[in-house]
């Protein structure tokens, strides 16, 4: 996380009761936000935020306590918040915050549990594995051209070793965007850019800058990019009614075409999934060339850049139009595969409207639900699989996800949550359900 040197008024520091903090002049002074128990003014730090403004802006005006830890490390508490600081909150009022229930707390301790466990210890030598995984696959797809660039197997082949290239390298890139390689924030953005702009295809900006939304608003129609899919898909009837997207800052017009996309979203749904990629190209192309909160906009642009131009020569050494085919086909309608792993831990879940009174844990698993699989699959779901402990721990290496979640079991036990997880199958068969559940309730 970076260091700003902003100083709040030191004469502004006090003792806030909630009602004082949630009068409208107070509201107009200050964005302010509770992190145990302290109130702090965040509105400096919108602009210089890592993650983007947005992240804090879902985190304004309640108590942020787990959604402000579970994001950061240790150090930015120890040496970055005192920038923003402005009192307490009232100890007569600080048992009604959302961090003092009892799910919370525990919560709290289960996360202390998992820290002695060291299941938050990253290590170096499970990345060297992944990149030769990755370097293997991509590597084979060239060998494949390399000796079959006029036939219409290799082509073919070569296009789904890419795929599936793609595929492992968007786990890598992933865990950068978590800055959960080396921990150092500016580092893990440029590996990412890196893995993601030039090897990969897609902006680690804009998966940083949409993807923490997601986490801390998930599922939210109104503010979740992540399931905000029309005029192609529709996981909530809240979208019908034109909603007015947060994020994209639009209208999300459910007009006459998305109508009668959404009918038969069910039967479409794998179909949209294999043109998905083009969808993540529009979306990173526009978010470097005209979003304020793209962070090193010329290194993005010129991978990205960089990106097109060796995919099109290599397209372009390939004998034979149907073999070009081929190969752009199988290497994006492959990547569909990742596509689905990701969105059917969302798309049947719930979408209520997220509010401040709910804790961290019960959001989180309300909305995520797990992909049960034998263990030695996790290599192709690369362990994010289990959502809903990545979503309540994000910070957390993804090949300790499968360890912790028996003691995220143990805590949904205690306080009666229930824990969404299916096998792959069953997943697919429960999006699909409700894919049509929606798709039946338009007028």
């Amino acid at each position: 996380m970076e260091q700003t040197s902003i100083q709040n008024n030191t004469k502004d520091k006090k003792i806030w009761s909630l009602d004082e903090l949630k009068t409208k002049e107070v509201k107009e002074k200050y964005s302010w936000t509770i992190i145990k128990d302290k109130v702090y003014d965040v509105k400096k730090w919108m602009m210089r935020h890592p993650g983007g403004d947005l992240v804090i802006f879902h985190c304004l005006y309640k108590d942020a306590t787990c959604q402000f830890t579970q994001f950061h490390p240790k150090y930015v508490e120890e040496t970055l918040l005192e920038s923003f600081y402005i009192g307490d909150v009232d100890k007569k009022d600080v048992g009604k915050l959302i961090s003092h229930s009892e799910l919370s707390k525990d919560f709290v301790k289960l996360d202390k549990t998992l820290h002695d466990k060291g299941y938050f210890q990253n290590e170096y030598n499970f990345y060297y594995i992944e990149v030769l995984k990755v370097a293997f696959l991509i590597t084979m797809a060239f060998f494949s051209l390399y000796y079959g660039s006029k036939s219409f197997i290799y082509c073919s082949l070569a296009g789904a070793l890419l795929a599936l290239g793609w595929h492992q390298l968007a786990f890598v890139g992933h865990d950068t965007g978590h800055n959960g390689i080396t921990g150092e924030n500016k580092l893990d953005h440029i590996m990412g850019i890196f893995i993601g702009n030039l090897v990969g295809g897609i902006s680690i900006g804009w998966w940083k800058d949409s993807h923490y939304v997601h986490h801390v608003i998930t599922n939210d129609p109104e503010h979740d990019p992540d399931i905000q899919h029309l005029p192609f898909l529709a996981v909530s009837t809240r979208l019908f009614t034109n909603l007015f997207s947060t994020y994209h800052k639009k209208i999300l017009e459910f007009d006459l075409f998305a109508k009668f996309v959404v009918r038969l979203q069910h039967y479409l749904f794998y179909l949209i999934m294999m043109f998905g990629r083009f969808n993540l190209y529009v979306q990173s192309i526009k978010f470097m060339l005209t979003n304020r909160r793209c962070r090193y906009r010329l290194l993005e642009i010129s991978s990205y850049s960089l990106f097109f131009l060796w995919y099109i020569t290599v397209t372009y050494h390939i004998t034979g139009y149907l073999n070009k085919f081929m190969f752009v086909f199988c290497s994006h309608a492959m990547s569909s595969l990742l596509h689905v792993q990701i969105t059917i831990s969302h798309f049947s879940m719930d979408t209520e409207v997220t509010n401040e009174d709910e804790e961290f844990f019960k959001h989180q698993l309300r909305t995520t639900m797990d992909v049960d699989c034998p263990e030695w699959l996790d290599w192709l779901h690369g362990g994010l699989q289990f959502q809903a402990v990545h979503h309540l721990f994000p910070r957390m290496p993804r090949k300790n996800l499968r360890k912790a979640r028996d003691d995220v079991l143990k805590l949904c036990d205690k306080y009666n949550v229930k824990y969404f997880s299916y096998s792959f199958f069953n997943a697919n068969i429960t999006v699909l359900s409700h894919l049509k559940s929606i798709s039946e309730q338009i007028k």
